[in-house]
């Protein structure tokens, strides 16, 4: 029998309560990874051929200042939901 972690301290057996949560975000994240690094050499490559090298420095602190400040917003909305909340009781 396989076990899995999906709480803190709570082992589960192997069943679709855990692993419907997690499968389909871990493939997300995945995808965009990989769609990020196929993707992203090209975008600043352009960005840096319209405008120059400092253009594409200053769209990656406007870029990171964004994923900081949502970021921010959604781990405050997280922690108002709750691990606990987030899977459904048995």
């Amino acid at each position: 029998m396989t076990w899995f972690h999906c709480r803190k301290s709570a082992y589960i057996p192997h069943s679709n309560l855990c692993t419907s949560y997690l499968i389909p975000a871990i493939s997300f994240v995945s995808i965009c990874g990989y769609i990020g690094l196929l993707i992203g050499p090209a975008c600043l490559g352009f960005i840096a051929s319209t405008f120059s090298l400092k253009g594409v420095f200053l769209f990656l602190a406007a870029l990171t200042m964004c994923s900081a400040f949502l970021l921010y917003t959604t781990r405050r909305d997280m922690e108002a939901i709750g691990p606990q909340k987030a899977l459904p009781q048995s």
